[in-house]
């Protein structure tokens, strides 16, 4: 069902606005450093499949077919590890967004008015919100299927942890744990962190001075920047959920942590 929605809200990315960051935008703006880190993860990954298949085989003895039947059954968990890594560049392309606003707000802003200024910073409200909208319905359905998968998997460790089983079992559960937790917080993450630079950027705004900004520039009078300042903070700019920007506090990771606690209680 996540799977499904995603390639629904990447066809709909593409019908909205030229304001939405699609994935065409998204590869040609994520910086290395993404692709680095996506690459090692995939690698990681790769080899406890891989380790996982080669136990599977020692240890059942099974056929081809059987071993082939085992790596249909992870499918469905490599496409949303998939999803999840699209999602990622998407919301890096969106960070960058947001630095490529106040490079433009530093260096594009002279000998223009507070209202132009305001103008650069409305655009970027616009690629966030239209991104966000477009994205919406996948996120929720991811957050809250994955919540309850992660929550069930890992309370459920406690009874493999009790009971003398077969390692091959353990080993397996541990990964699909494992998993299921990474594919629930990193997306939230990358989401948070699209809240969190734009804060930053008007945290970084407003400790400058004077000196800090160009001849000509409205910014040098820190009554119009303190002007934009209390304007900025109720654009509610980043990744949106609803009216709501997402998460730039983390509190969205109390409420599966909690969750998990009480499963284990109950379990």
């Amino acid at each position: 069902m996540s799977n499904a929605t995603f390639f629904w809200c990447m066809w709909k990315l593409q019908q909205r606005t030229v304001y939405c960051v699609t994935l065409e935008k998204a590869f040609s703006t994520t910086g290395r450093s993404i692709w680095v880190t996506l690459n090692v993860w995939m690698l990681i990954f790769g080899f406890f499949f891989v380790v996982e298949e080669f136990w599977f085989h020692f240890n059942f003895k099974e056929s081809s077919y059987g071993i082939f039947l085992n790596l249909m059954s992870g499918l469905p968990v490599l496409a949303i590890l998939t999803s999840s890594w699209m999602f990622v560049v998407i919301t890096s392309a969106m960070k960058h967004c947001v630095m490529q606003c106040q490079a433009e707000i530093r260096q594009n802003s002279i000998d223009c008015s507070l209202d132009d200024v305001i103008r650069i910073h409305k655009r970027l409200c616009k690629q966030m919100s239209s991104t966000s909208e477009s994205l919406k319905v996948w996120f929720v359905t991811h957050w809250f299927m994955l919540a309850i998968t992660t929550v069930t998997y890992v309370a459920s460790m406690v009874s493999y942890f009790q009971q003398a089983i077969d390692w091959y079992i353990l080993y397996q559960h541990l990964l699909r744990s494992f998993i299921h937790l990474y594919i629930f917080v990193y997306p939230s993450y990358c989401a948070a962190s699209v809240t969190t630079q734009c804060n930053r950027m008007l945290r970084e705004l407003n400790m400058t001075t004077d000196e800090d900004w160009p001849t000509g520039h409205p910014f040098c009078n820190r009554s119009q920047l303190a002007l934009f300042l209390q304007y900025a903070q109720y654009t509610n700019c980043g990744f949106q959920v609803g009216e709501i920007a997402f998460g730039a506090n983390f509190a969205w990771f109390s409420t599966p942590v909690a969750m998990c606690g009480l499963g284990v209680k109950v379990l």
